[in-house]
């Protein structure tokens, strides 16, 4: 809505009207890409290093 506003405000007389149900959904949706996002990004990072902190140094060097 806030997009639809400024290309309103930048081309004149440009056609742009987007219902409100549209504006919503679309938010929904980045809302929702950002969770996942969010989340594969803990998963990758926190659980592998979990795993690191809880084995032994010397027998995790040793196995490599």
């Amino acid at each position: 809505m806030f997009l639809c506003a400024l290309l309103r405000l930048a081309v004149k007389g440009l056609p742009v009207h987007t219902p409100l149900v549209v504006a919503v959904a679309a938010l929904v949706v980045a809302v929702a890409a950002l969770v996942v996002a969010l989340a594969a990004d803990l998963a990758s990072g926190v659980l592998p290093a979990q795993r690191a902190a809880s084995r032994d140094p010397v027998e995790a060097v040793r196995a490599e």
